[in-house]
């Protein structure tokens, strides 16, 4: 279910996902990364309610169902806001998803991005790093709307962009959250290395933060602009 190319011309990427339960080994935290026929990038990283088997199952129709929308409209507008009217009618009223999706265009860097309920991006150029605020929609599934807004910004020629569900944020040292501040002091200080480090660097900090075990599903995706 997170299958992605092995590469994709004009950007460098990389990604984890680690799921909460060893013993399972899947969950309800996914990304997603395909090209479309107009030459653009979709970028789509979430995060499903619940754990497991069940949040794996809702996994793949969320992922699906943003997949085939994306080929008739790839604007986050029309995909998130159809994948919310589906997943409503669909999900028992407690389940629900956050989503991030982008739409990249490698060529000049312009980038379209819609979040449903989620974490709020990060920028990281060659001098530092920066959480970009989307405009605040709700997530998918939990009540019908209609108005699922998105906000237009340019990666310049070297960024990355970096995605996470809220497992790295979340992750504890006690009653102490990991927090978005730590998010982007750890970002900052890695600089302008590559998406690999990004990920794995990221990854580490909360996982030391944590005591070694991070308790919720996480994945995390990066994707840098060929210089």
């Amino acid at each position: 279910m997170l299958r992605t190319p092995e590469q994709v011309p004009g950007i460098a990427f990389a990604h984890r996902y680690q799921a909460a339960s060893d013993v399972s080994r899947v969950g309800g935290d996914f990304y997603d990364l395909f090209a479309l026929d107009d030459g653009r990038i979709a970028l789509v990283l979430g995060d499903v309610s619940g754990k497991g088997l069940e949040a794996a199952g809702m996994t793949a129709q969320v992922k699906g169902a943003i997949r085939v929308l994306a080929e008739l409209d790839p604007l986050p507008s029309f995909v998130l806001q159809r994948a919310n009217e589906l997943l409503t009618k669909d999900l028992p009223a407690s389940d629900f998803a956050t989503v991030s999706y982008a739409l990249l265009d490698p060529v000049d860097g312009r980038v379209i991005h819609g979040s449903a309920g989620h974490p709020d991006p990060v920028i990281c150029g060659s001098d530092h790093c920066a959480l970009h605020e989307l405009p605040r929609n709700p997530p998918l599934g939990a009540a019908l709307w209609s108005d699922y807004t998105f906000t237009e910004y340019t990666l310049l020629p070297g960024q990355s962009l970096l995605l996470y569900t809220d497992g790295i944020t979340e992750a504890r040292a006690g009653r102490e959250l990991f927090g978005e501040q730590r998010v982007s002091e750890v970002l900052a200080a890695l600089g302008a290395a590559d998406p690999e480090a990004l990920v794995h660097g990221l990854l580490e900090a909360a996982r030391r933060f944590a005591g070694g075990e991070l308790r919720d599903d996480v994945a995390i995706l990066a994707v840098r602009r060929a210089p």
